[in-house]
């Protein structure tokens, strides 16, 4: 069959290679880039080049498994190491770590009657967390959650509220709103013990790695960048991709691996897909901003306090800075900057993304659109798709569409063991 692919991000490159081996695959990407948020950036730093990522970083075998099958069946070399944390307030007055420890060095001021406090009620919490997590009620909210949760006030105000909001960095408001399912299913799928850091996982080379990888092993592909969609048409069972520059192309089976948004902007002119427009269309949307940098003022303080993940909290937005301590000689930072009135000094790169708001009315949206899949030939694959919105998941999105058009792709095999 003839299938085209709209969309060159993580699900659309999926999709293509898990598809390229029983059908003549054509995917289109608008950008002159691949992989959506999967985003590495090249920073010279005193004559060595540093690999960055501004978007998608962190994953774990337990949240990722699909994710993780694929990345060893492409060859790729993982790397695992200790995710800590630090959450602390903008006016360095407190700071708990996740653990106390720092390369086997015991940070004793974690071991203070707060800061130890934190600990041992974020372990009650998550045992709490993980039966929500287990029972996939998208309809309780956050702000639920939180009121139900066994605990005084100034501890869910004060350390419960910045660890879960600086997931999404979204103002306070919203988040309340959102799911309590998908964000208590991130932090209960990476999560370590009292004393001990999860183990996250990074691809050698960034994640851009990962995409060429993909790109280059979908050999019967025919792969177009910077090829945006003037018009979808469809008649007499054939799909008619027209790009900007006049190209036309006819395909048996459309796949859109887009964002919802763009998704609805491609179909709306598609009759055959005016129900799942009316359902993209009730998708709401926040921006985030993320600064590469090397501007300190966006970290705890004293350096022994700092982690792989820098929660600081202002006493409404949450905001975290990522550092990886070995990356370079010159410490670099990707701290999300949104609701900062003053950027970092001299950023290596400033990117702006959307993310989709994960209430009850996405999952609602999300439950309707996975019953439309395939009506007519038309597919959609992305995070927004699948369960909760992460890398997995559009990963998922991908395997369950090549499940229906090539059941007996050897790739497939290889990533559904």
């Amino acid at each position: 069959m003839r299938i085209g692919i709209i969309g060159g991000g993580a699900a659309g490159l999926t999709a293509s290679w898990l598809l390229h081996e029983h059908h003549d695959v054509t995917l289109f990407e608008k950008t002159g880039r691949m992989g959506g948020h999967a985003h590495t950036i090249e920073i010279d730093i005193d004559g060595n080049t540093v690999n960055v990522e501004s978007g998608f970083e962190f994953f774990s075998d337990a949240m990722f498994p699909t994710f993780v099958q694929l990345l060893k069946a492409l060859g790729l070399e993982l790397r695992r190491y200790p995710l800590t944390a630090t959450i602390y307030t903008t006016d360095h007055r407190q700071n708990t770590l996740l653990p106390p420890f720092r390369e086997g060095r015991i940070i004793w001021s974690g071991f203070r009657p707060a800061p130890l406090s934190h600990l041992i009620r974020l372990q009650r919490t998550l045992s709490i967390a993980e039966r929500v997590a287990s029972t996939p009620d998208t309809t309780l909210t956050v702000e639920q959650f939180f009121d139900r949760l066994p605990f005084v006030q100034a501890f869910k105000d004060e350390f419960l509220w910045p660890f879960f909001l600086t997931q999404w960095c979204v103002e306070p408001d919203e988040f309340k709103t959102f799911s309590a399912y998908n964000a208590v299913k991130y932090a209960t799928r990476i999560r370590g013990g009292n004393l001990t850091p999860p183990r996250a996982i990074a691809i050698a080379g960034g994640t851009q790695a990962y995409i060429k990888k993909l790109a280059q092993s979908c050999a019967r592909t025919t792969i177009k960048t910077s090829a945006a969609i003037r018009s979808i048409t469809r008649s007499n069972d054939v799909y008619v991709v027209e790009e900007v520059d006049g190209c036309r192309s006819e395909f048996d089976h459309l796949i859109v691996a887009t964002g919802p948004r763009d998704a609805q902007m491609l179909l709306e002119g598609l009759p055959e897909a005016r129900e799942r427009c009316s359902e993209l269309g009730s998708i709401d949307y926040f921006k985030t901003v993320i600064a590469i940098h090397s501007d300190q003022r966006w970290m705890p303080a004293q350096e022994k306090n700092w982690s792989v993940v820098n929660v600081r909290y202002d006493g409404k937005h949450a905001s975290s800075t990522v550092w990886h301590p070995t990356s370079s000689k010159r410490p670099i930072f990707r701290s999300w900057v949104t609701y900062d009135e003053e950027l970092p000094s001299s950023p290596y790169a400033l990117t702006t993304y959307e993310h989709a708001k994960v209430n009850p009315q996405y999952y609602q949206a999300q439950k309707h659109l996975q019953a439309l899949q395939g009506c007519d030939n038309l597919w959609l694959v992305g995070l927004y798709m699948h369960d909760i919105d992460c890398h997995e998941s559009a990963i998922v999105s991908a395997v369950k569409v090549a499940q229906q058009l090539a059941p007996d792709s050897t790739n497939l095999k290889k990533v559904c063991l």
